[in-house]
């Protein structure tokens, strides 16, 4: 939560989602229990997994970020232009440094 909010608005957010898991705790098996006598389990169970892969769906552009956002570095620019190896070994170096920088909790 607190890598997709401003931390002026963390309180918030982990409030607001708190809030909406209770509810969907409370809401989720009286419509579940409804369903079930409507249309039968099996239905209920494909119900489920569309409401899952649309909530997939919603949140996977938070996920992966635009690439124009993190743009290579300078040394894996020029590194491609010297040959194959170099470029892959430039890249990797790249993708293993922006993987840490990105990952690393200043908590």
């Amino acid at each position: 939560m607190s890598e997709l909010v401003k931390d002026d608005y963390l309180s918030n957010a982990v409030a607001l989602n708190s809030a909406s898991f209770n509810v969907a705790r409370m809401i989720g098996p009286a419509v579940a229990g409804v369903l079930t006598v409507a249309v039968g389990p099996g239905w209920v169970f494909m119900i489920n997994t569309l409401t899952f892969l649309a909530m997939l769906g919603s949140i996977r552009p938070s996920l992966f970020p635009p690439c124009a956002s993190n743009p290579a570095p300078p040394l894996a620019k020029a590194a491609s232009v010297k040959g194959f190896a170099t470029s892959a070994t430039a890249r990797t170096l790249w993708l293993s440094s922006s993987r840490s920088s990105s990952w690393a909790r200043s908590d």
